[in-house]
């Protein structure tokens, strides 16, 4: 696989066999053109895929747990939401990242890649919880039912 990479991340991705490497040097002046054994489909190397100390490398994954799927609406009752980031590289930390609950973010700080928050609410309804960052993959949104 040949990846074309900029500002550490994957821009496009090519079959090593189905590309000429003087296209694509001529074609990306600006961007780091580097070879790659992470096999992913072309056309989701950026979304599954990153560049991490000059290598591509599977995006880490985070996972988020409750402790409790149902919650009083009484603004007392508390659902604990936990945080693992997993897949990272040996020796990488990620130490914050931001969690979204109603489209509302909240910055989660991590220690060891793992984290969490209390959440209570008065609102009544299903409550979406989330992460939207580019940086990691999250793959479902959790649900709340209060």
């Amino acid at each position: 696989m040949i990846v074309i990479a900029k500002n550490n991340k994957v821009v496009e991705a090519f079959y090593k066999d189905q590309v000429n490497m003087k296209v694509l040097i001529a074609r990306y002046p600006a961007y780091s053109i580097l070879e790659s054994n992470t096999i992913f489909p072309p056309e989701l190397m950026s979304q599954l895929a990153r560049i991490y100390d000059g290598q591509v490398v599977k995006k880490p994954s985070v996972l988020v747990f409750l402790d409790k799927k149902r919650v009083v609406a009484d603004g007392i009752d508390e659902v604990e939401i936990r945080v693992e980031i997993v897949d990272c590289q040996p020796g990488e930390t990620i130490n914050e990242i931001e969690l979204k609950i109603d489209e509302v973010v909240v910055p989660l700080e991590l220690e060891d890649n793992k984290g969490s928050i209390l959440f209570s609410t008065k609102i009544k309804g299903l409550h979406i919880i989330s992460i939207d960052s580019s940086d990691v993959l999250f793959m479902e949104e959790c649900v709340l039912a209060i």
